[in-house]
């Protein structure tokens, strides 16, 4: 099974520390986690929920927080493949309901029919029935192909592209068995 420990300095790594980019709808971030979360989550790292404390979080409140917030409500725990299992919550982390989406409609097109937006352990079970190598590539792909539609429809967007599709790719190929390459379309 997926261990968190192994996903949070990834997720860490990609969001990086502190930022206020008025063209980023999330607004000031420390280490990716929003002053809206943060205030949301404040509590349970007895803190008042203020712009100098989310400045001041460490490396292990904010894994509380992404604990919490982004990796139980996936059922992380319970993903088998630890590649799938970052991915899929880093997208969470980055994109919000959309990594669900992708994640159920990937699961459709394998034979399933289940509402893209919600997740539930019946949708994590029938996992298990496909190849998590498969679900991955397929994830990654989309996930890229879900950035690239963004920035088109959002112009503004287009300045944090580049470094969208390096975050994906910051996650390894695999070849899924039966292929010689993978599945996953990376270039910029």
């Amino acid at each position: 099974m997926a261990d968190f420990s192994q996903f949070l300095p990834i997720v860490l790594r990609n969001e990086g520390g502190w930022v206020d980019n008025p063209h980023d709808p999330g607004g000031a971030t420390n280490k990716g986690i929003t002053f809206y979360t943060f205030k949301k989550y404040a509590h349970l790292l007895n803190m008042a929920p203020t712009l100098a404390n989310l400045k001041k979080m460490t490396d292990e409140q904010a894994g509380r927080i992404y604990k919490v917030e982004y990796w139980d409500p996936i059922f992380g725990d319970e993903i088998q493949y630890q590649n799938l299992a970052n991915i899929f919550c880093d997208f969470h982390v980055n994109a919000g309901y959309h990594a669900i989406e992708l994640f159920v409609k990937i699961l459709n097109t394998l034979g399933n029919n289940y509402h893209p937006s919600r997740l539930t352990r019946r949708i994590m079970s029938s996992l298990n029935d496909h190849d998590s190598t498969e679900v991955y590539m397929e994830y990654k792909s989309g996930r890229i192909s879900y950035y690239r539609e963004l920035a088109q429809e959002h112009p503004v967007l287009r300045v944090f592209l580049k470094g969208w599709i390096a975050r994906v790719n910051s996650f390894p190929d695999v070849v899924v068995p039966g292929r010689t390459t993978p599945a996953c379309e990376t270039g910029n």
